[in-house]
């Protein structure tokens, strides 16, 4: 994802189970998967940062979402326009 696009980003969440559960239960346990939209303000080997809301021209940003490479499973641009520096 470049830096300052609009981009959908579909990514594997941690969670965590309470309480006592089966066997049977916990091998039908699936990971959470959340849809995140945003602007992209960052992106390295580690880590993809989204803001929700931006200011234009993007020098104050609301809504960061740090979402870890490794718990991405997809990315799809909504706009190639960039959105920061407008």
């Amino acid at each position: 994802a470049q830096v300052g696009t609009l981009v959908v980003i579909d990514w594997e969440d941690a969670e965590t189970l309470n309480g006592w559960h089966s066997t049977a239960e916990i091998k039908e346990w699936k990971m959470p998967l959340v849809r995140s939209v945003g602007v992209v303000i960052e992106v390295t080997d580690e880590m993809v940062v989204l803001a929700g809301d931006y200011s234009a021209p993007g020098d104050e940003l609301n809504r960061l979402t740090r979402i870890p490479t490794s718990m991405v499973r997809a990315v799809r641009g909504l706009e190639k326009k960039p959105y920061l520096g407008e």
